[in-house]
């Protein structure tokens, strides 16, 4: 396709004597100097919290999904039927999670008991840098709920793209951002992302970092 071409996501632009070492921890600085904390988790965050969410379908034994005891996940995991295969048990554990506080305890009761078992999409060293808890205090109910019943269902294509940084700013708000350098474009997969938020009415935007000439 056209190169930049595509959804335009709104996007913010910094102004930069020279290209730093890493952009994105350059930008990070920049957003919560003033107050509020943030992770360069690119898409090990979501992934993380929607693997422990949906813990139990990820491990439930459907015929062919397992061969061995060490499967980290079953073999159709990234597979465009994975969740045509899952999909009653998807939709009833998500009704028996409608309620926040269901939500929650379920969340934090998988985290302790399969703490450091493998799975594919669960990252436990993001889970040492920012606790279950900090996350579920910083996300909102509702948006994580949206977020991650939206990457169950589109494992296959979403798994990659998210954006570079989580920033829960000092006022309770929170948005995801997208450092781009000063010769770096978005990828179709990232647009594709930033579409679903604006879909979900989710906080997110680009930081393109230009070099003043």
């Amino acid at each position: 396709g056209k190169r930049g071409g595509g959804y335009q996501p709104p996007t913010t632009v910094i102004e930069i004597q020279e290209t730093p070492e890493s952009v994105e921890d350059f930008v990070l600085q920049q957003l919560i100097e003033e107050g509020g904390w943030g992770i360069h988790s690119e898409n090990l965050m979501l992934k993380t919290l929607t693997g422990l969410i949906y813990w139990p379908i990820c491990f439930a034994p459907l015929p062919g999904a397992f061969t061995n005891l060490f499967q980290a996940g079953p073999h159709d995991l990234f597979e465009t039927d994975f969740f045509l295969q899952r999909q009653l048990a998807i939709e009833n554990l998500e009704a028996s999670l409608a309620l926040e506080a269901d939500f929650i305890a379920h969340i934090t009761e998988i985290a302790r008991k399969k703490q450091g078992i493998a799975n594919r999409l669960v990252s436990w060293g993001l889970l040492e840098s920012v606790t279950i808890d900090e996350w579920l205090t910083a996300i909102p109910f509702k948006q994580l709920q949206q977020l991650s019943q939206f990457l169950i269902r589109n494992l296959s294509e979403y798994r990659r793209g998210f954006p570079d940084l989580f920033i829960c700013y000092e006022s309770g708000h929170v948005e995801y951002v997208e450092v781009k350098g000063p010769s770096d474009q978005l990828q179709p997969q990232q647009r594709a992302w930033f579409e679903e938020f604006k879909r979900m009415n989710v906080p997110a935007r680009v930081v393109k970092l230009l070099v003043r000439k």
